[in-house]
């Protein structure tokens, strides 16, 4: 378990939790990939994964990147919109289907990428034109942040799963209570 008090007072970023499905692509020793979760996807059948590879040429950019910078890399991602994640309560059930990225995996590595890292999932989703989930804020870590989110209703008017607090070498989640009470 991450021991908080270590962290307080770090730069962090606080980005939006989206509900949806987990969706990584990697692209090692010259083999590219779709994972759900749990499962493999064959790229060539078309499904909600391999339609969102396809409408952001993830296959081609993701390669290019790698080969690029000598890099194997899982890019991890929230697949959401209609069919995903169905709740009267998710505001991104009600979306066309897309994608969310939200980090890095360094695969030699065996780790996340942090804030700090040249290989940070924004860097990379800027670098590729790529979605990313919202960042909400970059902060110092504080015991009156995590209450921000965990107990807020909504969030710029809406409600929200929660959020994901990233810093240079550690991350959490910060559950909504009053959104995970509805669920």
């Amino acid at each position: 378990m991450l021991d908080l008090q270590l962290y307080m007072g770090q730069v962090v970023d606080v980005t939006l939790k989206i509900d949806g499905s987990s969706c990584s692509l990697f692209w090692k020793d010259g083999e590219f990939g779709v994972l759900s979760r749990n499962q493999w996807f064959d790229e060539n059948n078309i499904n909600k994964y391999t339609s969102i590879v396809q409408k952001y040429d993830l296959k081609n950019k993701l390669t290019s990147y790698c080969e690029r910078h000598q890099v194997n890399i899982c890019l991890r991602g929230e697949l959401f919109g209609q069919g995903v994640q169905s709740s009267k309560n998710n505001p991104h059930s009600k979306l066309p289907l897309d994608i969310a990225f939200f980090n890095v995996w360094l695969i030699d590595e065996v780790r996340y990428t942090g804030i700090e890292h040249p290989h940070y999932f924004v860097n990379i989703c800027n670098e590729l034109n790529l979605p990313t989930v919202p960042i909400l804020e970059r902060a110092k870590l504080t015991k009156d942040l995590i209450e921000k989110y965990s107990d807020e209703e909504k969030l710029n008017g809406g409600s929200f799963e929660g959020v994901v607090i990233k810093g240079k070498d550690f991350s959490f989640k910060v559950i909504n209570k009053p959104y995970d009470s509805r669920k």
